[in-house]
């Protein structure tokens, strides 16, 4: 995989179909991006991210596909690291899993409040756990705007680039 340098972040859901996502990820590798990279939240219209992803991964045969950052304490972790593993394995290993702890705001409508302590200890978990699969190595920290911890993993190739299945 080469080096992620410039990203396209299709922020799907209501406005973007995944019919949209999939000709927006053609026309980015088509135009030379290195990267293409869809939201997830519980918010009305959001289409499924991993759904999304593999019908990116379908179409396109170089760029980086990833999530923008996923609210990882709302997934069961070994949910999110057999969908990442397998968009990783659809797209020849071009899979960045993006994850944060999400949205104050999401937390307080779907899940009755914001208990920071608590979904830092869940997100500590789930992040072990995903990276304990063997499908994920974490690559990179930061922090969001929120001040909440970014992390990025690169998916453990499932299999050669070019190999066939």
């Amino acid at each position: 995989m080469t080096e992620l340098k410039h990203g396209v972040w299709l922020h799907n859901g209501t406005a973007l179909t995944i019919g949209d996502a999939v000709d927006a990820a053609r026309a980015a590798e088509a135009s030379g991006w290195d990267g293409v990279f869809v939201s997830d939240s519980p918010w009305e219209g959001y289409s499924d991210p991993w759904d999304t992803l593999g019908a990116c991964a379908a179409v396109t045969e170089r760029i980086t596909l990833g999530t923008w950052v996923i609210p990882l304490p709302q997934y069961d972790p070994m949910r999110a690291a057999h969908a990442a593993a397998s968009i990783d394995q659809l797209s020849g290993g071009r899979m960045l899993l993006g994850v944060g702890l999400g949205v104050r705001d999401e937390y307080e409508m779907y899940h009755g409040g914001y208990d920071g302590p608590r979904l830092g200890r869940r997100y500590d978990e789930a992040s072990g756990s995903s990276t304990a699969s063997g499908r994920t190595r974490p690559s990179r920290a930061g922090a969001s705007s929120s001040g909440s911890a970014i992390h990025g993993s690169r998916s453990a190739p499932c299999r050669p680039r070019g190999s066939p299945s």
